[in-house]
């Protein structure tokens, strides 16, 4: 990192009023902005692509689900949080018999 090295201009009550930076610096500082800023921008599309691609998976997912409830003749929509929570529980775990 650069030392910064202000000189500051004060109002007659010996305030300080402004900064004063060599070039060197403030191109340095402008430069660190413009690189925060495009890290930001990635990292937005990164989580924007991120949840589109979670919500695309989601629908999938749930689809999958409808059908397979319906070959079972169980109606997804019909069906309680817990009701469903049970029913996937019921696909992953094989080792038990399954509640209908």
């Amino acid at each position: 990192m650069l030392n910064m090295n202000p000189q500051y201009l004060v109002n007659d009550k010996g305030e300080k009023t402004a900064a004063l930076l060599p070039i060197k610096e403030y191109q340095f500082l402008i430069q660190r902005l413009e690189d925060l800023e495009d890290m930001l921008e990635v990292g937005v599309a990164v989580q924007t692509e991120t949840e589109a691609s979670q919500a695309e998976l989601m629908g999938y997912v749930e689809t999958q689900l409808r059908e397979l409830c319906a070959s079972r003749k169980l109606d997804w929509d019909a069906m309680t949080e817990a009701d469903r929570e049970n029913f996937v529980n019921d696909l992953i775990h094989e080792d038990r018999e399954c509640i209908q």
